[in-house]
């Protein structure tokens, strides 16, 4: 009878644990890529940012960028799932446990208010960068429909929503530039902003909501 080697022996055994092996490296690449892609955003912004950067900041060459993402779409909507794990948006369902109209809509802005704060001035460079992107790359997606479900609950305790007035308001409101011309370019507290933005629409309330 003709034995097997040892090495025979144990080449089964061997390749389920080598074939983990390859796919947690490209896993950790893919991550890597994600990450170096994200921090280009941040720090200059999408438009600016090229494959041959993404591919320096990672490590990787550059067909490994294009191997794991053959889409640009595919790495854009990667990062902005990595985006909304790193800096936790607002929770619309947690919004709609507050029965009052008036204090659920504080509570909402105060929340936005709060995330746009968090998320630094990454978001500012994404946000400006969507006007010069391609279309169909979906560039800031996700956080635009974060603020949105948020807009939802917060227009909810209103009949239908409200009027399109009190729509308007509201998205002007809970807006990210509204934030940062009020914030950043006016020197108002997030407080003394979001007081501001409350008068704002209970006069739209008063008059037409």
């Amino acid at each position: 009878m003709v034995r097997s080697s040892p090495g025979q022996e144990r080449l089964p055994h061997r390749r389920p644990y080598v074939l983990k092996q390859r796919a947690q490296r490209q896993d950790e690449t893919r991550r890597r890529i994600v990450q170096a892609t994200g921090e280009l955003h941040r720090s200059i912004g999408p438009a600016q940012t090229t494959v041959s950067a993404i591919a320096e900041r990672a490590g990787v060459e550059r067909e490994t960028v294009y191997r794991h993402f053959p889409d640009m779409g595919l790495l854009i909507r990667a990062c902005g799932a990595r985006f909304l794990e790193l800096v936790a948006p607002p929770d619309p369902a947690r919004l709609r446990r507050i029965r009052d109209p008036m204090l659920r809509m504080k509570a909402g802005l105060e929340a936005v208010f709060d995330y746009y704060r968090r998320a630094g001035p990454g978001l500012e460079k994404v946000l400006r960068d969507r006007a010069v992107m391609p279309e169909g790359l979906h560039l800031g997606d996700p956080v635009i429909d974060q603020i949105a479900a948020v807009e939802s609950a917060l227009l909810e305790p209103w009949v239908n929503g409200g009027s399109h007035s009190l729509r308007a308001a509201v998205g002007h409101a809970t807006a990210y530039w509204t934030w940062h011309s009020l914030v950043l370019e006016r020197g108002l507290s997030e407080d003394e902003s979001v007081e501001l933005m409350l008068r704002f629409l209970t006069a739209v309330l008063g008059g037409r909501g």
